[in-house]
């Protein structure tokens, strides 16, 4: 039996069985597209009591072109004057054996008007020899070089109708009673998907899946089970499809891609309490909610057949359809077509998968401000009860046989819970507004030259949810985190809450009560401690320049002096710095002066720069060296200071 088993990322491993005619070899073709290529020669194999007669042979994807090329409008022409030299035989009424020399271009009268023919000219015992080529009935090749070099032109022509198009060709033979052969490859396809119904009714709530499969390949599925997988097993393409020759002591493999990171997004379960009991059987209200008891739900047979919306067709029987074979496979789930179809190249088919009554299920209003500032959105919350792993896909509700919105059921192993939004909630509306961000230092503690401080942040934010309807419902609302690590302090307005981390911040479910109002707090609060080296500009603007009592301590006032007297010291060094420039500089314009003065000023001039010579080296020698010796006391005095200095302070409990 052929089959053809699809992974939802985008690869098919493909057994095709193929049966003998008594003893004689079977030459089996394989049209594959050049793309896929690599990936069948990869993969391909023979199984059964057979003898491989050739092995599996094709055309590398880049294989060099045909060194002929024929222009189809004026092929004898272009054939004479291409292959000229080869030998060939000609029939034009009488047999010309030869070598083609090429054209011979001539102009004929006819009607006062000259017609430009041609002639092929060839060269055989007699002679060269011309022959008008409207005489010409056969021109045969007869070097079996340049024969093969035509067909594969030809060859090559043809395939540019369909030109990713290629095959893969082997022969096998049976061996004693041996009826048929099975081939098995891997090759890459369209991705196939899956789609979900969710019907929910009086009598209970079923979950329907079907496979969209899509045959782009070239060759035809006839007669074939299908088996579609939804795990995606790692792959990649090589170069084994091409004409690969290395260099010199050096192999390559060569990759396109390689396999990237598998990463998930983290579910977020909530279990209704009972606080929450009231909003578990609801109806109404833009879309009946709806809970089945323990037993298990049969199917209804006066369910939606897919109508959107459509009263009429609640009163239709839906079809019967055959359920896939299922089975677990580590993260795989495996289902096959229980009948064998035909899916020819270019078409796609829907294949029934499987249909699975839900023990219980929960409408849940589910309110994000990102999606909408205003709205909640209506979602059906129920555990996989199957026993069998549920893929990706796209999900269409239907309440009672009417369509009530679609959604995305994402990946889903059994005893999981889904979530699955697919309306917005127009009867309900949400006035979220937050306060302004807000700061204050909690506390400071100096030590041994370290400042230990707390710094709260908080931000409170209002949810008033006013409920339209004349049911209760069971909202859950995602608060996103404004600050990283922050506490929470949820609060309602009326009845109960619960409320769950969540990578984004915190959610919160509570009983939104019939035709009434609602209002939900939360305060987030973040504690951030920071830790600096403690410095006077800081004791300046942390205590001082805020007035704190600590101001006159005497710790406090003994380091703010001693900055001083630091600063004291380093306005003395720059006031002795600024002078030596001064001095350097009058030296400079005294020797510039002295050249060109007479003899009793430039005297002068000497004398003048000799005491200024002696200012400077008292500056540089004495006063700086001096001065920056009482700096480093100055600053080691300051720094003993500030390591004894120990103060605390932490805000009262009833601020």
């Amino acid at each position: 039996m052929n089959n053809v088993r699809l992974y939802s990322n985008g690869t098919a491993v493909i057994n095709r069985e193929y049966a003998f005619t008594g003893s004689e070899p079977l030459r089996i073709s394989i049209p594959v597209r050049k793309s896929d290529l690599d990936d069948v020669i990869s993969s391909i194999a023979v199984f059964g009591d057979v003898t491989i007669v050739e092995p599996p042979t094709y055309t590398p994807t880049n294989a060099d072109e045909p060194e002929l090329s024929l222009s189809p409008n004026g092929v004898l022409r272009d054939l004479a004057t291409k292959l000229a030299g080869t030998t060939v035989e000609l029939d034009a009424g009488v047999t010309y054996k030869g070598k083609l020399l090429g054209l011979q271009p001539f102009r004929r009268e006819f009607e006062r008007t000259f017609i430009e023919q041609y002639r092929l000219i060839i060269l055989t015992e007699k002679g060269v020899q011309q022959i008008e080529e409207s005489s010409v009935t056969a021109m045969r090749f007869t070097d079996p070089v340049v024969l093969a070099e035509v067909e594969k032109s030809l060859r090559h022509m043809v395939g540019e109708i369909k030109a990713d198009s290629s095959k893969v060709e082997l022969t096998v033979r049976p061996n004693v009673e041996t009826a048929t052969a099975t081939i098995t490859y891997a090759t890459p396809v369209a991705a196939w998907k899956i789609r979900y119904q969710l019907r929910t009714s009086s009598e209970g709530t079923e979950l329907e899946g079907q496979a969209v499969v899509d045959n782009d390949t070239d060759d035809d599925w006839n007669d074939t089970l299908i088996t579609v997988i939804t795990g995606e097993p790692i792959t990649f393409s090589t170069d084994l499809a091409e004409i690969r020759r290395p260099e010199r002591g050096r192999v390559n493999v060569v990759s396109d891609r390689v396999a990237g990171a598998v990463s998930a997004e983290p579910a977020f379960p909530v279990a209704a309490g009972p606080a929450l009991a009231a909003a578990e059987v609801t109806r109404g209200g833009g879309g009946e909610d709806f809970r089945v008891s323990g037993r298990k739900a049969r199917r209804s047979r006066d369910s939606s057949a897919g109508s959107y919306g459509s009263v009429d067709s609640f009163l239709l029987s839906k079809a019967d359809q055959s359920e896939a074979e299922v089975r677990e496979s580590g993260d795989f789930a495996i289902f096959t077509s229980p009948d064998p179809l035909n899916l020819s190249a270019g078409r796609s088919a829907i294949v029934p998968l499987f249909q699975t009554a839900i023990g219980e299920a929960q409408t849940i209003l589910l309110y994000r401000e990102k999606d909408d500032a205003q709205r909640p959105y209506r979602a059906v919350r129920f555990q996989n009860s199957a026993e069998f792993s549920l893929g990706r896909g796209v999900c269409e509700i239907f309440v009672e046989g009417d369509f009530r919105g679609k959604c995305v059921l994402e990946p889903t192993k059994p005893g999981q819970e889904l979530f699955l939004v697919h309306a917005k909630e127009t009867g309900v509306r949400v006035d979220k507004k937050s306060s302004r961000r807000e700061s204050r230092r909690m506390a400071i503690k100096i030590s041994e030259g370290t400042v230990y401080g707390e710094i709260l942040h908080k931000q409170r934010t209002s949810y008033r949810i006013q409920n339209n309807h004349r049911e209760p419902f069971t909202l859950e609302i995602e608060h996103p985190r404004t600050f990283a690590d922050a506490r929470f302090a949820v609060s309602v307005s009326s009845g109960s809450h619960e409320e769950v981390e969540i990578p984004s911040g915190r959610r919160i479910r509570v009983t939104l009560p019939a035709a009434s109002g609602l209002e939900v707090k939360v305060a987030e609060e973040q504690v951030e401690e920071s830790q600096v080296v403690l410095s006077v500009a800081w004791l300046i603007g942390n205590v001082v320049g805020l007035k704190s009592p600590a101001s006159e301590a005497e710790g406090i006032q003994e380091c703010i002096n001693l900055q001083k007297k630091v600063e004291g010291i380093e306005a003395e060094i720059r006031e002795k710095l600024e002078a030596s420039v001064t001095i350097a500089e009058e030296q400079e314009r005294l020797m510039k002066l002295i050249p060109n003065g007479h003899a009793e000023q430039a005297n002068s001039w000497r004398t003048d720069l000799s005491t200024a010579e002696k200012e400077l080296r008292e500056v540089k020698r004495t006063l700086l060296p001096s001065l920056r010796a009482r700096l480093k006391e100055a600053q080691a005095e300051l720094q003993k200071s500030l390591e004894r200095l120990r103060y605390n302070w932490a805000e009262s409990s009833d601020e």
